[in-house]
């Protein structure tokens, strides 16, 4: 009888490897050019709004760059399963294409996935407007194949080195040092020549702002008003391969583009969510091998429904805030993304009524132009905090608002009880609507958007938040 057992789990094991073959989907062919207006007219109004309200539009230091939990690598960790054959391969790339979805890639070696990611090829990517009410708004992921080429680029540019050395070479950047979660402070500061000149023979991972020389354009399905006004920072993503992230959930809504390579990726929905933890003290992470998950500790990401994409050279990844994220890659990938910051659905129905522009307009608009409004996302983030918790006491308030990577309080030299205007020692989200003095404070101190840290939010924070920003559809 025991022999009998061990045969059936070998079986067991055997279809599960089975299970876990995974299908790459390529980017869409060649992309019509498009054509029409300029996107200089958005441009002019996210300008006037920020000079309207004194906003710290300006870039962060050039020494800086923007941590992100993708850049948490272990070169040495296999994707759990085999790839399938290339003639296996291309029938389910043909599926995929044929029925506009994402071939479903297995991550964790438990389950497959429950779907994939819708996948819209051109000319059906939709204007600005209908990427807000029926992505944004509905909280929904969305795969654009052959999107990044709307970055401005062609995709063969980044088929090797030598178009990013010529365009950026002399540009500094800052590289972890390791395939492995780096903070700031432990980054090697190098010119970008250098670093192409050593991260094939090095465990570098280049996680920088977009580098200014790349002349990376916005996509014109992001030049909403909606979306510039909020705009927060766009990196550049590059690493030689073994690239992961830790399962996480970003605070900002994000387009992801793949410009070389492939990426893998696990996507969880905020409600399914319940029961896992995020229980990395540094960031929105939670701490679980996704590979080889340990029941014990995380059986909530065991049980959890999860959907999956397989980014192409040319896919862009829509992923909504709030949403629990993993991304790997297995050799050379270069990618980039922008984020801007989450907005309430009372604010969202009102605001996407007005024009934006669609795939039919030529953008012209430089990423490096965009103003970022770091003030937003921290207005966003906490409005969300005393909207779940209600008031809070000015130094609760003071110690829950820390900077990540130095656990300092961003207020520390901030008088909040210049915001209370009832007296009465708390804040709640009517003053802290109301506010008029984070604008200037942050104007001369600066802010980094991702380095914000809400320490006493509550496990439940990033599931609520997600429904907060869920519109309603009302159907006639």
């Amino acid at each position: 009888m025991r022999h009998h057992i061990w045969i059936a789990i070998v079986c067991v094991s055997i279809v599960r490897l089975t299970e876990c073959e995974v299908g790459v989907a390529t980017a869409a062919g060649d992309v019509s050019k498009a054509s029409g207006a300029t996107a200089q007219p958005a441009l002019n109004h996210v300008r006037d709004s920020c000079e309207a309200e004194d906003s710290s539009c300006d870039r962060p230091p050039t020494h800086l760059y923007t941590r992100h939990p993708h850049a948490n690598s272990v070169r040495d960790d296999p994707i759990v399963g085999t790839r399938a054959a290339s003639t296996a391969q291309d029938d389910t790339k043909a599926e995929s294409v044929a029925s506009g979805t994402s071939p479903k890639v297995t991550l964790m070696n438990h389950s497959p996935p429950t779907s994939v990611v819708q996948r819209l090829a051109f000319p059906r990517w939709p204007t600005s407007t209908e990427f807000l009410r029926t992505y944004v708004e509905q909280n929904t992921p969305v795969v654009f194949e052959g999107a990044a080429s709307l970055l401005g680029r062609p995709m063969d540019f980044f088929e090797d080195d030598d178009g990013l050395r010529e365009c950026c070479g002399d540009e500094d950047v800052s590289v972890d040092p390791r395939l492995e979660d780096q903070r700031l402070d432990e980054a090697l500061e190098m010119p970008f020549a250098d670093y192409l000149d050593g991260y094939k023979k090095n465990p570098w991972y280049l996680i920088v702002p977009t580098p200014k020389g790349l002349k990376a354009k916005v996509p014109p399905m992001l030049t909403h008003p909606t979306i510039l006004n909020v705009y927060q920072f766009s990196n550049l993503w590059m690493n030689n391969g073994g690239g992961k992230s830790l399962l996480h959930y970003d605070s900002v809504e994000g387009v992801f583009c793949v410009v070389a390579g492939v990426k893998e990726v696990m996507l969880i929905e905020p409600r399914h969510s319940t029961d896992i933890p995020i229980d990395r003290s540094d960031g929105d992470f939670c701490a679980v091998n996704v590979t080889h998950v340990d029941p014990n500790v995380y059986s909530g990401v065991l049980s959890a429904p999860w959907i999956s994409a397989s980014l192409s050279a040319g896919d862009c990844l829509y992923i909504p805030a709030f949403w629990l994220h993993y991304i790997r890659s297995e050799d050379r990938s270069v990618s980039m993304n922008l984020w801007w910051s989450p907005r309430p659905a009372e604010v969202q129905t009102e605001s996407s009524q007005a024009p934006g522009m669609g795939h039919e307009d030529q953008s012209s608009l430089l990423i490096r132009d965009v103003p970022l409004f770091p003030v937003k996302q921290l207005k966003a983030l906490v409005r969300e905090l005393l909207r779940q918790l209600g008031p809070l006491p000015i130094p609760k308030l003071r110690e829950c608002i820390l900077h990540e990577h130095t656990q300092k309080p961003l207020f520390y030299k901030l008088r909040l009880a210049s915001m209370d205007t009832n007296q009465d020692g708390s804040i709640d989200m009517a003053e802290w609507d109301a506010e008029t003095i984070l604008t200037p404070f942050f104007k001369r101190r600066g802010l980094e958007p991702s380095a914000i840290d809400i320490v006493c939010r509550p496990k439940s924070y990033h599931i609520r938040a997600a429904e907060a920003l869920r519109v309603p559809v009302h159907r006639s």
